[in-house]
C-alpha cells in the first residue's frame, strides 16, 4: 500500500470521529506496529503531518501490554499497521474492551491478518484477511498481487466520504476474497 493512499485512509478515518473532532481538541492516538518490515521515517513523517493529532507508537511486543492495560484509555482512538497472525487468543479481551468502551480502532492493510486464530475477529473489526497456514478451507483463503494499476471508481460523489472526489487510477497491490462483515 503507497503512503499517499496510507494518508488518505487515516486522514479520512481520523476526520470522521465526529465526536472527537467536536471537542476540538487534539486526538491522542496509539499507533500499534511490529509484525513487518515499512518505511519507519516515512511513516513517522505521515503521522506528524498531521495537525491536531497526537501519537504514541508501540511496537510488539510492548503493545501487547498497553493494549491490554488502563493505560488504554488515556488515548482517543487506535491506529494498527501490525502484522501478528499468531497473536495470542488471550490478548483479544483487549479489543473486545476498546469495543465494549466505545475507543475507536483503524487497522490498516497488514493488520487484517491479525488474530488467525479467534474466529471473532472478523466481526470485532469488519473484515479479515485469511492465511492460508491458519485455515484449512481454500475456499476462503485470502491473496494479493503486486504492482498492478488499479482503476477506482467512485460510486457516489456526493457522499460525504468520497465528495468532491472523481475516478482515479493508483499503482498499488490489489487483493483477492478478503471476507467482510456486511455494512
Amino acid at each position: 500500500m503507497n503512503m499517499r493512499m496510507v494518508r488518505y485512509i487515516v486522514t479520512l478515518a481520523l476526520f470522521l470521529l465526529p465526536s472527537l473532532a467536536a471537542r476540538g481538541e487534539s486526538i491522542s492516538t496509539l499507533v500499534v506496529v511490529g509484525g513487518h518490515a515499512y518505511d519507519t521515517t516515512e511513516f513517522l513523517e505521515l503521522f506528524s503531518s498531521f495537525r491536531g493529532i497526537d501519537f504514541e507508537i508501540a511496537s510488539h511486543p510492548d503493545a501487547f501490554e498497553i493494549l491490554g492495560s488502563k493505560k488504554i484509555h488515556q488515548f482517543d482512538a487506535v491506529v494498527f499497521y501490525d502484522y501478528i497472525p499468531a497473536w495470542p487468543l488471550k490478548d483479544s479481551t483487549a479489543l473486545l474492551e476498546m469495543v465494549d468502551t466505545g475507543i475507536p480502532m483503524l487497522l490498516l492493510h497488514h493488520s487484517l491478518c491479525n488474530f488467525q486464530r479467534w474466529p471473532r475477529f472478523q466481526e470485532v473489526v469488519g473484515g479479515r484477511y485469511v492465511i492460508s497456514e491458519f485455515e484449512t478451507d481454500s475456499a476462503i483463503h485470502s491473496s494479493y498481487q503486486h504492482d498492478l494499476i488499479l482503476h477506482i471508481k467512485v460510486l457516489d460523489p456526493l457522499h460525504p466520504i468520497t465528495e468532491g472526489m472523481e475516478d482515479f487510477t493508483i499503482h498499488d497491490e490489489g487483493y483477492h476474497n478478503l471476507q467482510m462483515e456486511e455494512g
